[in-house]
């Protein structure tokens, strides 16, 4: 009862069994040869008792190593879930990465995402060549004539804002609709979720 639960219980309970033997037989033994007989000149204790803690020691580093790589298997799937979950919504991921909990529960602290903008479907680009190809079509019965375009100074100033609409970064709206998901899916606070 006073043995403590776990795999050095049974090698505890042999070298307890084998002491407590000993003990019973040894008044017999003594009786018969006349000789003191001790349990240290029959059994090598310290033999056993080193076996022992070897083997507890070369449980514990299996267990801290069946802890990592459960750890980063637990990591990995996450990230891939996150980046499966936002690419059904239609957007480019480039990069997943989560800070866990170094408790039992594993807990999500952060995420950080680096994501581009939504493809554009199929359909969307068939629609596009659809379209294309009717105004090809069109263009083609009807004549062009020349037309001098002059200077137009209001088509020569591009605005920064104009620009940046054109790349792949998502609008703050967007990441704003990421970052509600996440938070509700993962159970992360906002704050702790970075989209770039």
């Amino acid at each position: 009862m006073i043995l403590p639960e776990g795999n050095s219980k049974k090698y505890i309970k042999v070298v307890i069994g084998i002491y407590v033997v000993f003990t019973i037989v040894t008044p017999v033994i003594n009786k018969f040869t006349g000789k003191d007989i001790e349990v240290s000149d029959v059994l090598e204790l310290d033999k056993y008792i080193e076996e022992a803690q070897e083997s507890i020691e070369a449980q514990n580093i299996v267990q801290s190593d069946n802890e990592s790589n459960i750890r980063s298997m637990y990591i990995s799937g996450i990230e891939d879930d996150i980046r499966a979950k936002i690419e059904a919504k239609g957007y480019i991921v480039e990069s997943v990465e989560i800070d866990v909990a170094n408790d039992d529960s594993y807990s999500i602290n952060s995420i950080t995402v680096e994501v581009q903008e939504k493809e554009e479907s199929e359909e969307q680009n068939n629609m596009e060549n659809k379209s294309s190809l009717n105004e090809t079509e069109i263009v083609e019965k009807v004549e062009i004539e020349e037309v001098e375009i002059g200077e137009n100074t209001n088509n020569n100033n591009i605005t920064e804002e104009g620009k940046n609409d054109n790349s792949n970064n998502l609008s703050s709206g967007d990441k704003k609709k990421l970052k509600e998901y996440l938070s509700n899916v993962y159970e992360v606070i906002e704050d702790n979720i970075t989209i770039n």
